[in-house]
């Protein structure tokens, strides 16, 4: 009776999901297959977790794919932290570039297993791990949009790299004064930075974007507001016309489908707030409601949006070929259906 009740929710819903194929701007490159030697299979990798958290939390629409996908169908490819870069696979990005498309790279992606970069389109030169660890990230060149102008922590070693030419440095780091080490001490795991600054923390080159930073991998870790908004601002700028755009608070959960033989889009607001209340795993108890989330899809052919199954109307409005429609109150999960 209980799973009944349940899953008589999900039957109501069946119409707009059964057929429907995910609309994604942006591919999540996972290094999976690298560790498929591990007993797990490798499938549990900090920086892959992390990622998934940060895009569903930034309202991205992405798949996840290995090296053997087609990149065609995506105008982004996120490599979070640690995608090594094969010959194969530097000449499959190398392609997707050139064609078009876009990459936002962080930490040791992109580096061949002699330590080098891969390929000229990351548009940096690897020296090595970064001399210092923590240093701070300071917003700049669109990276950090809102942020304070000062020294952000990064938790988490970097890789020191140099631009190459035709690179852009569009934000660098402070260097503390000192390593953390028994010769240096700072209270409160704090070493303060000096004021100078030091080597690049994001570079960008035509399409693509370099964070030197593990950022996907801290985020998994400890979730730093400015790692999640140092991504957000590459991705905008790689990005900056997204298939979907959706206003609310981060706990909000939102993927666009297609459903071909119905010619009608389902957009899927999912939104709850877990807690950790227990030792072992998030509970879900309090359904707070969100209330007036404006959806911007960049669809063609929509005439009218519905809430469904119930069928009530939504206002929508059409301006420069972006649909945007006004939910005033979500309840947990919610559909529209845009046709």
């Amino acid at each position: 009776d209980l799973v009944g009740g349940v899953y008589a929710e999900v039957a109501k819903k069946e119409p707009w999901v059964l057929g429907a194929k995910p609309i994604c701007d942006v591919a999540l490159l996972t290094t999976e297959e690298q560790f498929d030697e591990k007993p797990d299979g490798g499938r549990h990798q900090n920086n892959v977790l992390g990622a998934v958290r940060m895009l569903q939390e930034l309202r991205v629409n992405f798949d996840i794919v290995d090296t053997k996908a087609d990149f065609a169908p995506y105008r982004v490819i996120v490599l979070p932290d640690s995608v090594l870069c094969t010959p194969a696979l530097a000449e499959k990005l190398e392609a997707y570039v050139f064609g078009g498309g876009s990459l936002l790279a962080s930490h040791k992606s992109g580096l061949e297993e002699s330590g080098a970069f891969g390929s000229a389109i990351f548009g940096v030169k690897a020296i090595g791990d970064a001399p210092f660890s923590p240093d701070f990230f300071v917003p700049g060149g669109g990276i950090g949009e809102g942020l304070p102008d000062t020294g952000h922590v990064m938790y988490q070693k970097g890789l020191e790299v140099e631009p190459l030419d035709g690179s852009e440095v569009l934000a660098r780091v402070q260097t503390p004064y000192f390593n953390r080490n028994w010769r240096h001490f700072c209270s409160h795991a704090h070493t303060p930075s000096e004021g100078k600054e030091g080597y690049p923390a994001a570079v960008k080159k035509g399409r693509v974007i370099y964070l030197a930073h593990p950022v996907f991998a801290q985020y998994h870790d400890c979730a730093p507001l400015w790692v999640k908004t140092m991504v957000k601002d590459a991705l905008n700028q790689l990005l900056p016309d997204p298939v979907l755009e959706v206003d609310g608070p981060s706990c909000l959960i939102t993927t666009l489908t297609h459903q071909p033989e119905e010619s009608r889009y389902v957009v899927h607001l999912l939104g709850y707030t877990p807690e950790r209340r227990g030792t072992r795993f998030d509970i879900i108890e309090d359904v707070l409601p969100i209330f007036d989330i404006t959806i911007r899809a960049r669809v063609t052919g929509v005439t009218a949006a519905r809430l469904v199954p119930g069928g009530e109307l939504l206002p929508l409005a059409t301006e420069n070929g972006v649909v945007t429609v006004t939910l005033p109150r979500l309840d947990g999960h919610a559909m529209i259906e845009l046709a």
